[in-house]
């Protein structure tokens, strides 16, 4: 029953309620601008829902695979795979709450939105280890110098000064300055290197929180890549396979009308299109396909036989 402007509605008791709504399958139900496919296969505005029982209940959403589901306040997401579910909108689903899938044979990301695969990311974790590594040994390395210049100078100023003072007394003088020399120098001694010890404590400890800090932030960019790598990697290939399933009219005079689904590793897309043969030897289609959001391909073709 199609009951909307231009709708299509194809198999028993299939529903195509609404504008620009196409339904192909047993109780299928779609509202206005959307394509549901597959028995009891059901899509909301704007949805896409394909396989069996696959349901949309948000708006701009698609649903590919046996039960798969897509929930009423999950606008703009997709869900991929048998029983695959949304938890959240503008996302991408794989699975389900107990039930996780890999994305393999990913490329490199090269964008700032791009994802990255398992290799670019152990290059890069090598590479911030190896920089925070360099940079808390040019940190220590500093402070060690410093607390030496500063140990040096205490102690070269104290003898001056002692000698000063000897030269200047007797004899009995002289033996107690040495004694007062070498009591302030040894007290000197200590105390820089008591500071020595503190500064370049503090100063490994604050090296080593701010590498760690360094490392945690490029993990999370690193992250944030991953995550949003399943929104864009597959979707023109699973589009072009989904275009070149569209059958080409062979009636002469007669205008055709075709849908297919093709996919591409882990996505999905959906196909339409409809062509014309004008005679034996001269015929044109045209299809365009849906991946999910506004990822959209079309194609034209012209054909002439002789």
């Amino acid at each position: 029953m199609a009951t909307g402007v231009d709708s299509v509605a194809i198999g028993p008791l299939s529903k195509a309620l609404g504008d620009s709504a196409v339904t192909y399958g047993v109780s299928s139900t779609a509202q206005k601008d959307g394509v549901a496919i597959g028995a009891k296969a059901s899509a909301s505005d704007t949805g896409v829902a394909v396989g069996f029982n696959s349901k949309v209940d948000a708006q701009n959403s698609v649903a590919i695979g046996h039960s798969s589901h897509v929930a009423a306040d999950h606008g703009y997401s997709i869900a991929i795979g048998d029983h695959s579910k949304t938890d959240r909108e503008n996302s991408v689903s794989i699975g389900h709450e107990s039930l996780n899938r890999q994305l393999t044979h990913l490329a490199a990301g090269t964008e700032d939105t791009d994802a990255v695969n398992v290799a670019q990311l152990k290059k890069e974790m090598a590479e911030t280890l190896e920089n925070a590594r360099k940079e808390t040994l040019a940190q220590s390395n500093d402070v060690l110098d410093a607390a030496k210049k500063h140990s040096n100078s205490v102690a070269r100023t104290t003898l001056e000064t002692a000698e000063e003072h000897a030269n200047k007394k007797s004899a009995e003088t002289l033996v107690s300055a040495k004694v007062y020399a070498d009591s302030n120098s040894s007290q000197t001694l200590k105390t820089a290197n008591s500071y020595t010890d503190v500064t370049v404590s503090n100063s490994t400890k604050k090296a080593t929180r701010e590498s760690n800090q360094y490392t945690d932030h490029k993990f999370s960019q690193l992250d944030n890549r991953l995550d949003k790598l399943d929104k864009r990697v597959d979707k023109g290939l699973a589009s072009s396979a989904a275009l070149n399933s569209l059958f080409q009219p062979y009636g002469v005079g007669k205008v055709n009308f075709t849908a297919g689904v093709g996919g591409y590793r882990s996505s999905q897309a959906l196909a339409i299109g409809s062509g014309y043969r004008v005679n034996e030897s001269v015929a044109f289609k045209a299809g365009v396909a849906y991946a999910g959001s506004s990822n959209v391909m079309y194609n034209a073709s012209f054909n002439i036989e002789w």
